[in-house]
């Protein structure tokens, strides 16, 4: 038997479920969700950009409009990479709360870029249409630069495509500090829902162990000659 699991990462926990329609049980190991894993961050990539995208929608469903892109660039005294992304928490702290006082409610993704120049800027989407000259102003004030813009946001799907551009080019970049975030929202943004054709199984599940990738075959089959059932790899 073998896992259908596309992470190859070695040790990961292995979850054992019960299935109570057909007293199967069923192995399953999920990724490890890493960004510095090739096939986690392709997963990551995409779940973020479905999520972005049915939470945009919810927000406008509900009154939240006025989504923009918006371009944060770093303070041109600070000119590497490294200086850039210290500085950038404390400004952000600074921005944040300036934009949260101005634009009541404002809803948020922040999506950074290691720029060509080797500089961080922020890209994000934002609500409640931020003014570009208002930005300028206001991260200047917060320790940030002044080349900032501010563009209308014509349909979910730019947004979307948006996210996905950013999130592709942050999967080039090997240097990203441990801690620092490949995509931020603000609080509260909505949980993406299961597909309406999902077929969610019947099945009560507990954590079994930490096993290596390449042996749920063979842990499969301890367990079916022991419990005398199928035991399904998924």
């Amino acid at each position: 038997m073998a896992t259908s699991t596309p992470c190859d990462t070695y040790m990961r926990p292995v979850l054992k479920g019960y299935s109570r329609s057909n007293n199967n049980i069923y192995l399953y190991q999920p990724g490890c969700k890493m960004w510095s894993c090739p096939a986690c961050a392709m997963t990551n990539k995409q779940y973020w950009s479905a999520k972005i995208g049915e939470g945009i929608r919810h927000y406008k469903a509900t009154g939240i409009d006025g989504w923009r892109f918006l371009t944060i660039t770093s303070h041109e005294k600070n000119e590497t990479f490294s200086q850039t992304v210290y500085v950038w928490p404390k400004a952000w702290r600074n921005l944040s709360n300036r934009l949260r006082y101005k634009y009541k409610g404002i809803k948020y993704v922040l999506l950074p870029e290691k720029h060509k120049n080797g500089r961080l800027h922020v890209h994000a989407l934002a609500s409640g249409n931020v003014g570009q000259t208002w930005l300028k102003k206001k991260a200047r004030k917060s320790g940030l630069g002044f080349m900032d813009e501010s563009l209308e946001l014509t349909s979910i799907q730019e947004g979307v495509s948006y996210v996905t551009k950013y999130l592709t080019m942050t999967l080039e970049v090997e240097s990203w500090p441990s801690k620092f975030r490949r995509i931020k929202t603000s609080i509260r943004w909505p949980i993406l829902d299961p597909r309406p054709d999902f077929d969610a199984l019947d099945i009560d599940w507990e954590y079994l162990a930490t096993y290596p990738s390449d042996g749920l075959g063979y842990l499969a089959k301890g367990i079916e000659a022991k419990n005398k059932v199928d035991v399904i790899v998924l």
